[in-house]
């Protein structure tokens, strides 16, 4: 009895423990003033400042807004500035924000509103780029119409969101030292000390992995599973929430981040991997049916994943189902380059006899021309006139330009993905609908297929030189001109991916403490936590030989 009373307050304990912990390491990022004019800072989100609006005007005045991150949008009302009076409103900080002030609320999405501005905080010196947790004051001054002054002024300094990237790496660095500190420590004691020895089981020098049937193993190519678990760890982390940093995140349209260049990565992995794996299959002359029947499985078992996934939180209504995504666009390219990387195999099956074959046979060493028929398409298609009557349009619709291609988001790709798949039957919630206040729009969606299906044939391109030429040299000369003209996490990828698209959501993977969930040192941190437990598991399959394919 004595025990089973204990065991919860052991708990209690140590869970306090690690919410006092989290808590004292997020000092780096606490606000430098807890309450401002009866305004808890802390109350405050992510990237989230206080800005005062000071009017001695006799008149309501009207503030508009442009994020630097809407590209050619126009100024939007965000809050009204009352007479001979002020007033708080929580603005964000994520990227630099232009203010104009306007004498009515009656403004439309216009670019042009150039003759009713009557103020314009374009460039207001060190104040234009708010910080978290800041405090801010804009002040109006004068008389209504022609003789007003504005400013902004600091209140409050802002936190710097980037220490906690500092402590956080700093903590890191101190762990592995910590590891391999002890474990020289303890290599030290095990063949020096006698008493030691006498606790220490000693190595079975026997127990190495030997083949017995003396068969060779099917040698890897480490670099490239190194790379694919890189991209694993980074892929995780980021859909774990990266820590709230804005540059970690994929970018609202325009611009290239840190998470736009994942996907590219893993269909560039995906097709180098063709070429190997092909080599083998022509190596013991499979059947034809045989070897179409697996890609084609293959294909079909990422593609249901997929949509299991798209299940998982949205439900399994048919009506709204989205049929594309990130797995479906692996099963599609997969299943047309594997197809034409074996049923256009060179003769000697990717395995060349002698120098001078390598050019002739190297068949999937494309020509430039045939490249250039493929670039001759993408004018053919963003030059495509949409029933909305815009030609050329690619932009993410919406207010950007005014308006004038509101429902036109994505252009012809997005035009071809409803038209094909149903507007209900892509991605509802892309990351330009917030900023850009635009529509649907299916980044991973049917027609963007085209696009990948290449992008996994440079990825074949890369694997066929690999095979083809063993000297360093020549391949580091083919993949450079190729780029001139255009690992044990890395061993369980589906397994990493899958389990973490269904995982993010709960524990021990996410977990949340109130009042504290506001700081990108405590977001990190969780999104850390999450991002190792899935790199501890793919370890232990690892250690197991445990590795999961489709």
């Amino acid at each position: 009895m004595l025990s089973s009373q204990k065991n919860p307050s052991v708990q209690k304990r140590i869970v306090s423990s690690i919410i006092s912990t989290i808590t004292m390491g997020s000092w780096v990022e606490h606000p430098n003033v807890d309450v401002y004019d009866g305004h808890d800072l802390s109350k405050l989100d992510v990237d989230q400042a206080r800005l005062k609006l000071t009017s001695n005007v006799d008149r309501i005045l009207y503030l508009y807004s442009l994020s630097e991150d809407c590209y050619k949008c126009p100024y939007t009302s965000l809050s009204s500035i009352p007479a001979n009076s002020y007033k708080y409103i929580t603005v964000d900080t994520k990227h630099d924000i232009e203010f104009q002030i306007y004498g009515s609320n009656s403004h439309s999405n216009s670019l042009d509103e150039n003759n009713s501005i009557l103020c314009d905080l374009k460039t207001i010196g060190s104040a234009s780029r708010m910080g978290e947790f800041g405090v801010y004051e804009l002040n109006v001054n004068g008389s209504y119409p022609d003789s007003l002054s504005c400013s902004i002024q600091t209140l409050v300094e802002p936190v710097n969101i980037y220490l906690p990237i500092l402590l956080i790496v700093l903590i890191i660095i101190g762990g592995l030292l910590a590891c391999i500190l002890s474990s020289k420590v303890l290599n030290y004691l095990r063949n020096n000390s006698t008493f030691v020895q006498k606790f220490i089981k000693p190595e079975n020098k026997q127990s190495e992995v030997v083949d017995t049937n003396g068969t060779a193993r099917r040698k890897r190519v480490k670099s490239l599973d190194t790379f694919r678990g890189i991209s694993i760890v980074l892929m995780i982390f980021v859909n774990d929430g990266a820590g709230g940093y804005w540059f970690m995140e994929h970018a609202t349209w325009n611009g290239l981040q840190i998470a736009d260049l994942l996907f590219p990565w893993f269909m560039w992995i995906m097709g180098v991997c063709i070429p190997i794996s092909m080599r083998g299959i022509l190596k013991r002359a499979e059947p034809i049916k045989s070897v179409l029947l697996n890609i084609f499985r293959r294909s079909a078992t990422m593609f249901l994943l997929g949509l299991m996934l798209n299940t998982a939180y949205g439900g399994a209504n048919m009506n709204n189902l989205r049929i594309f995504g990130v797995l479906q666009r692996f099963g599609v390219s997969y299943c047309i380059i594997a197809a034409i990387a074996f049923l256009l195999a060179p003769s000697n099956g990717y395995q060349p006899t002698k120098k001078e074959d390598i050019e002739e046979n190297g068949t999937c060493e494309m020509k430039v021309s045939k490249m250039q028929r493929i670039l001759n398409k993408i004018p053919e298609v963003i030059s495509l006139k949409l029933q909305w009557g815009i030609i050329g349009y690619l932009g993410p619709g919406g207010i950007q330009n005014g308006g004038i291609a509101k429902d036109c988001i994505g252009g012809a790709t997005g035009f071809i993905d409803q038209s094909i798949l149903g507007k209900s039957h892509i991605y509802q919630n892309p990351t330009s609908r917030l900023v850009y206040k635009s529509g649907p729009f299916d980044p991973e969606g049917l027609f963007g297929c085209l696009l990948s299906v290449f992008q996994v044939f440079l990825g074949v391109q890369a694997g066929v030189v690999l095979l083809f030429h063993s000297s360093h040299k020549a391949r580091l000369i083919r993949w450079l001109s190729w780029a001139v003209i255009t690992g044990a996490i890395g061993m369980n990828a589906i397994v990493m991916y899958v389990g973490h698209s269904l995982g993010f959501h709960h524990f021990p993977w996410h977990w949340s403490i109130t009042g504290i969930m506001n700081t990108h040192f405590v977001l990190t941190i969780e999104a850390l936590w999450g991002t190792g437990l899935w790199v501890i598991i793919a370890s232990i399959l690892y250690q197991k030989k445990t590795f999961i394919t489709i």
